[in-house]
């Protein structure tokens, strides 16, 4: 019974190695196996590795089963074998591994293209050789050859079709043969581009391109005042159509936004209900300015209306206007009246403004430049003046002064900025005495050439200048004078030049004063300066005058530059006129007693105890004595 079982067991386990190693391999089917590779040899069938001898195992080689061989085993090396080809392997060369071959151009395959590794170390079928025949077929425009493009070569007697591009279209025969000599039969066909015709045109618009053919894009645009609504390109497709295919876009007129008024004026826009392209509005200013730049407005390409006008104080006043009195000009300070003239006695109506006061014009842009020429009539008594003057809004300068006269008479000036950062001025005029202007009026600089230029006041710290006025004209001459305690220098006088400017530009500067307690000495040592009095005591004088002795006038000391000494220096000298001192007091005493009394015009620096000084004889004033 024990024996039985283990019967068993090794059959079952023998079913079960042949059922795993048969698992997906078909049966041996050695002649189909030839009749699909004559060069086929079938290895040793088997159905366990233990069927197997050395280094076989037992496994599926497709048509010829399971069969013993070394899957690791390789086929020879095939490099360089093939003459006019080349053979590649980029499987390797063992079991199954496949070997391409490929022949140069001008020569085709004879035998398998792909060559497999079998079970045999063999390569299967034949050799494959390379054979002169046709090169790859020739190219032709809008067409390709419909062939397989592994193959380089075509024998003699082989065909090749042709066929036209995507989008293009032809006639003819599109086939071609490789003849006897390896040249191809002519080509007798032609492939051309498909024509989608003329695209639709559009109103108040055209479009880009002439050319409508398979792969051409064309492109609308408006005439200059439209703008385009849609695709604006579309392209001719492979099938004879533009795309896009709904319909081409369409040009809608360009419309501007609502003009804007000028500042101290309007616009109208009556003959522009639309405000459409190329329609115009017309602007105006206010009575009493002037419009600075076109007064009409044009709708243009871009939705702009252009520039807009400036309305600017109209500072040229004829004055012939009864509704703008002032033309633009605010009366700031006084009275000004308008009054009927006939300067020319010719009765026909004129008016001009009179006034005593100051009036002010709006505004007035200088577009940059540093001054603007004007001019200006003006008629008064011999006594009347006006004075110009620039004004930024917030400080004032004087720049011409006109005197007036009896007759009427224009004078010109220039309009200057109160700061060189403005950008802007307004003029003001101011009139003394009852001073009639008439044309005032804005000049071309060159009015203005060779004018000369009023000086303004000179500031003079610590004095003054007479007169004193704010402006002066060439020439005029000023007299210069300083206060109490300073002295002047620069010069007493100037006069106006030309250009504006003053021949001179005095200062007044604070006279030196010097201290009289000291006197310098040659030597830089400074020594006190003392006098004797009526009684006989000696004080230190507070002046730097003294009195010659003719009782001449008073003469100035002036001291000298303090060389200044070491401390211990100091201390020698004062230590050695001590001394000098004593000496000379002690010989003066003995004099003074020889002498019984009498005074030649010194006194003594150390009377005698209880004794007045001598008073000095002949009215002579007494010879100072130094006293250490």
């Amino acid at each position: 019974m024990l024996h039985n079982k283990k019967i068993v067991a090794v059959v079952i386990l023998i079913c079960a190695v042949c059922l795993t190693t048969s698992q997906d391999c078909q049966a041996r089917d050695e002649a189909a196996a030839i009749a699909e590779d004559p060069t086929r040899e079938c290895r040793k069938e088997c159905l366990i590795n233990a069927d197997c001898t050395g280094n076989k195992s037992c496994l599926c080689d497709d048509k010829c089963g399971l069969s013993c061989y070394n899957p690791d085993a390789e086929c020879p090396d095939l490099t360089g074998t093939l003459a006019n080809g080349v053979v590649s392997m980029p499987d390797g060369r063992k079991y199954g591994a496949k070997a391409k071959h490929t022949c140069n151009g001008g020569y085709y395959r004879v035998g398998i293209e792909k060559r497999i590794c079998r079970s045999t170390r063999k390569w299967s079928h034949v050799q494959t050789n390379c054979t002169r025949g046709c090169d790859l077929p020739p190219s032709a425009d809008g067409a390709y050859a419909d062939t397989d493009p592994d193959i380089l070569g075509y024998q003699p007697g082989q065909t090749v079709t042709y066929k036209c591009n995507t989008g293009y279209e032809g006639a003819g025969n599109f086939m071609i043969n490789c003849q006897t000599d390896y040249e191809w039969s002519p080509i007798n066909f032609y492939c051309q581009r498909k024509n989608c015709g003329a695209p639709e045109t559009i109103s108040n618009g055209a479009y880009t391109g002439t050319s409508f053919l398979f792969g051409d894009s064309i492109t609308y645009y408006c005439n200059t005042g439209y703008d385009i609504s849609g695709t604006a390109t579309r392209k001719c497709m492979a099938d004879a159509k533009w795309l896009p295919e709904e319909a081409p876009p369409t040009c809608k007129i360009r419309t501007c936004q609502a003009p804007k008024a000028p500042k101290n004026g309007t616009v109208d826009t009556s003959t522009a209900p639309d405000l459409e392209y190329n329609q115009i509005v017309t602007y105006k200013c206010d009575t009493g300015y002037k419009m600075q730049g076109s007064n009409t407005g044009t709708c243009d390409e871009n939705g702009s209306w252009g520039a807009v006008p400036t309305c600017l104080v109209a500072i040229e006043c004829g004055f012939e206007e009864l509704a703008t009195s002032t033309c633009g000009y605010t009366v700031v300070s006084g009275t000004f009246a308008r009054t009927y003239t006939d300067p020319d006695s010719t009765g026909l109506p004129g008016y001009a403004l009179v006034g005593n006061g100051k009036i002010r014009s709006g505004a007035l842009p200088l577009a940059g430049n540093d001054e603007q020429c004007m001019s200006v009539a003006i008629k008064g008594t011999s006594k009347d003046e006006l004075v110009a003057y620039a004004y930024n809004g917030a400080e004032t300068e004087a720049i011409w002064p006109f005197s007036a006269s009896t007759d009427w008479k224009t004078e010109k000036f220039k309009l200057k900025k109160v700061k060189s950062a403005d950008t802007e001025v307004q003029l003001e005029l101011v009139a003394t005495g009852d001073v009639e202007l008439d044309n005032i009026k804005t000049l071309s600089s060159s009015d203005c050439d060779g004018l000369d230029t009023p000086c303004a006041k000179q500031t003079l710290d610590h004095g003054k200048v007479d007169p004193e006025k704010d402006l002066y004209i060439k020439d005029e001459a000023v007299t210069y004078l300083c206060d109490n305690g300073y002295t002047l220098e620069g010069g007493s006088t100037g006069t106006c030049k030309a250009d504006g400017s003053w021949t001179t530009t005095p200062v007044c500067k604070s006279t030196p004063t010097t201290t009289a307690s000291e006197t310098q000495t040659t030597t830089g040592m400074l020594e006190p300066t003392q006098t004797s009095t009526g009684s006989g005591t000696s004080s230190t004088s507070t002046s730097t005058s003294t009195t010659d002795s003719t009782g001449g006038k008073p003469t100035s000391s002036t001291p000298s530059p303090h060389v200044p000494f070491p401390s211990w220096a100091i201390a020698i000298i004062v230590i050695a006129l001590l001394a000098f001192g004593g000496i000379g007091g002690y010989f003066g005493y003995k004099a003074f007693s020889n002498s019984k009394g009498k005074d030649k015009g010194y006194t003594s620096a150390t009377p005698e105890a209880g004794r007045a000084p001598s008073p000095p004889s002949n009215n002579v004033a007494p010879t100072p004595t130094t006293t250490v």
